[in-house]
């Protein structure tokens, strides 16, 4: 009977123990600051950038950012793609431009899978914003892990 206690107890003392580790786990804090010198080939709007913090929230299934942007004139969109430093990749995730610079946080559905492979490998991921003169994109940044 004792046993039976003493592993019973070992049992709870465990799952409460990773509980709140598993908790924190589902969140991923990113940052990117974007500048036309870091668009392929340095072709993007010298005089622009933007910065901001990405919120991966594997158990909502989001990715929320906040985005500042300085010196872009008409966005017309605004991406996470997949690709390293220097290379263009496709598109994985896309944010409302229209909740840049004023809304506190712009959040987007995205597949768990996705969302792991972002929060697990975020150097292999950039953020860019397009606009009319620029369609290709105006800046450009890595995402890192931010604290």
């Amino acid at each position: 009977m004792r046993k039976k206690i003493f592993i019973t107890f070992t049992a709870a003392a465990v799952a409460i123990g990773l509980a709140p580790a598993a908790r924190a786990a589902a969140i991923t804090k990113l940052a990117v600051t974007a500048t036309g010198m870091n668009e392929t080939a340095g072709m993007g709007v010298m005089n622009g950038s933007s910065s901001g913090t990405f919120i991966l929230n594997s158990s909502k299934g989001t990715i929320c950012s906040t985005i500042k942007t300085m010196g872009l004139v008409k966005v017309t969109g605004s991406h996470i793609h997949k690709g390293a430093k220097g290379a263009d990749g496709a598109v994985a995730v896309t944010f409302d431009t229209m909740k840049f610079n004023s809304a506190p946080q712009n959040c987007v559905k995205v597949a768990a899978s996705l969302l792991s492979e972002i929060a697990m490998r975020p150097s292999l991921y950039y953020f860019n914003v397009h606009t009319k003169a620029m369609p290709g994109g105006a800046v450009r940044g890595q995402l890192s892990k931010s604290k």
